[in-house]
């Protein structure tokens, strides 16, 4: 190293205060060097570091100062603890603004067509829900070819088209050879869709069901990876009460062996736990 920082004490202030020593190059240095050697020096006596304590606020100063001597545009200013998914969402530009309306639009029914429905569904089954299981695959299985079929639905139909959209929506960024714009285009269709869908009397008022919980928490996982912190927050939070008013959090004490609805209880209560510690740091 060329430049060596002291510090000493200023015994009338008390303050410390930097000492900048810059120990010439050796004899015979190339002039760059020397060049460098005399830049370095500036640099320290134009930072002021004791502005801040912060090690961060020093090396980012720093880096100014380096930019400015350089010519070069200053440094975009980074967050301090950036949220991971939020700060560098993976989703684009979602916007949620606008009361919603009191009745369900008839285009948001509109199912994909059958064979691209069946491909995003698999691409959701394959990829998504190995990693995070949250839906059981004979309870999706059976109300999606009700649905498609025209068929009465086991629960209630429109929180279940509402899961699927999400589901879609989900499966939509997995696309990886479509252009990224199309990919968040076709994806917030299928997200608005089951906004929409899943009324507020749903959420508040009507009785919780297994499906109406799973479909909020695809919906906070979706809004995990887009700049929607508090929509994600709220929709985890009321995923959670529904959750624990149809009893989920006593599924842990129960033995689920046996049986398949045990199971799936316990499994979305450990996913809401699950989410609900993430979504806790992400939100700070």
């Amino acid at each position: 190293m060329l430049i060596s920082t002291q510090h000493v004490e200023d015994k009338n202030h008390g303050d410390v205060q930097p000492l900048a020593a810059t120990h010439p190059p050796a004899a015979g240095a190339p002039p760059l060097l020397a060049e460098r050697t005399a830049q370095s020096a500036a640099l320290l006596e134009e930072v002021d570091v004791h502005s801040n304590a912060d090690p961060s606020v020093f090396a980012s100063k720093i880096k100014s100062t380096i930019f400015a001597q350089l010519g070069l545009p200053a440094p975009r200013k980074k967050c301090a603890c950036p949220i991971p998914l939020a700060n560098a969402p993976l989703f684009g530009d979602l916007t949620l603004a606008g009361p919603v309306s009191g009745s369900v639009d008839h285009t948001d029914n509109v199912l994909p067509p059958r064979r691209h429905a069946d491909y995003l569904v698999s691409l959701y089954w394959q990829a998504l829900e190995p990693q995070e299981p949250l839906l059981d695959s004979n309870r999706f299985s059976h109300a999606y070819q009700s649905l498609f079929a025209g068929r009465n639905l086991d629960c209630d139909e429109g929180v279940f088209t509402g899961m699927l959209n999400m589901v879609f929506a989900l499966a939509t960024q997995l696309q990886e050879s479509v252009p990224i714009e199309q990919r968040d285009r076709a994806s917030m269709t299928f997200f608005l869709r089951a906004w929409r869908m899943l009324r507020p009397e749903a959420i508040l008022w009507q009785d919780g069901s297994l499906e109406l919980v799973q479909c909020l928490l695809l919906m906070a996982r979706y809004l995990q990876c887009t700049r929607n912190v508090h929509q994600t927050w709220m929709a985890l939070g009321s995923a959670l009460r529904i959750a624990q008013a149809l009893g989920l959090h006593n599924s842990l004490s129960s033995d689920a062996e046996g049986d398949d609805d045990a199971q799936l209880r316990r499994q979305i209560w450990l996913h809401c736990l699950f989410m609900e510690r993430y979504g806790s740091v992400s939100a700070k």
